[in-house]
């Protein structure tokens, strides 16, 4: 359940991948279920991906839109092999993979044991996911997030929250397989969190609060033209928190708004969509 990885993934669905700890494994098919007892089928999978886990816990990084050099995180493979790049293939989006929930690029794989990697050179928080650069663990979920061996798997916008699936390995039956509870909130139709969030005492009484808004889709840095909306209306929501309790809340479709608030409280501003509601949120400390 993650942001769109691609621009055509504008959409409810999440993406899927498989392997098997047995080099006999052939794929399988993925069942949905709305209560645990009638499943139809979804997803037939048969492309091998490169997964594993977390052999290391890798450490946060608040440098921004830089390569982190400071950091690196060992992963076991259960299948699929790494390989190092260049600084420009980095930069060009290759090498990216999935870790506990935060997106990561990565320079360079060194072969250290048998199915080891350690990965270096990486770029952190990528694809909107910068809220997760803190929250790694061992044998959290490693996935290389590679085009022809992960999935897209299309789901209406009444799907959202729908938590049963059964991942049912060819030659297995679908009522003896265990249901995993996974639950699908259509994270790519969620908008990013703003960024150059600040906020300053104002002249009339209050503090006005500004931003800068991101986009889900069409990202791209082109001359002259602005970075696309990607949803139906331009609206935020502003809330005020004071000791973790919401004491005031706003919608706004500006960029900006004025807030009535107190030093040590923090104002949080997310973009909403239409279709799933507020998306990440970022805040600030008011001082």
């Amino acid at each position: 359940d993650l942001p769109a990885l691609r621009d055509d993934d504008d959409d409810p669905g999440f993406y899927a991948a498989a392997n098997g700890y047995l080099s006999t494994f052939r794929g399988g098919t993925v069942y949905q279920s709305f209560d645990d007892v009638d499943y139809t089928e979804l997803l037939n999978m048969t492309a091998k991906a490169t997964l594993g886990v977390a052999a290391s816990v890798l450490a946060d990084f608040a440098g921004g839109n830089v390569v982190d050099e400071s950091a690196s995180v060992s992963v076991l493979l259960f299948g699929g092999t790494l390989a190092s790049i260049n600084r420009t293939q980095l930069l060009a989006a290759s090498n990216l993979a999935l870790l506990g929930d935060e997106i990561i690029g990565f320079q360079r794989a060194v072969l250290t044991a048998p199915n080891t990697y350690t990965l270096s050179g990486l770029l952190r928080g990528c694809r909107g996911t910068e809220q997760y650069t803190g929250a790694h663990a061992v044998d959290e979920r490693f996935v290389l997030l590679n085009a022809a061996t992960v999935y897209r798997v299309p789901q209406s916008l009444a799907a959202i929250g729908l938590a049963y699936y059964k991942p049912v390995g060819y030659g297995n039956a679908l009522d003896v397989t265990p249901a995993q509870t996974f639950t699908n909130t259509a994270a790519a139709l969620r908008p990013l969190s703003p960024v150059h969030l600040n906020a300053n005492p104002a002249p009339g009484g209050g503090y006005d609060v500004q931003w800068v808004r991101r986009t889900r889709i069409g990202g791209a840095w082109l001359d002259n033209i602005d970075a696309p909306l990607s949803e139906a209306v331009e609206q935020y929501r502003v809330r005020v928190l004071s000791a973790g309790i919401v004491t005031q809340e706003q919608t706004v479709s500006a960029q900006s708004a004025n807030v009535t608030a107190s030093p040590g409280d923090v104002v949080e501003v997310a973009q909403l969509s239409v279709n799933v509601g507020a998306g990440f949120a970022a805040t600030v400390t008011l001082t």
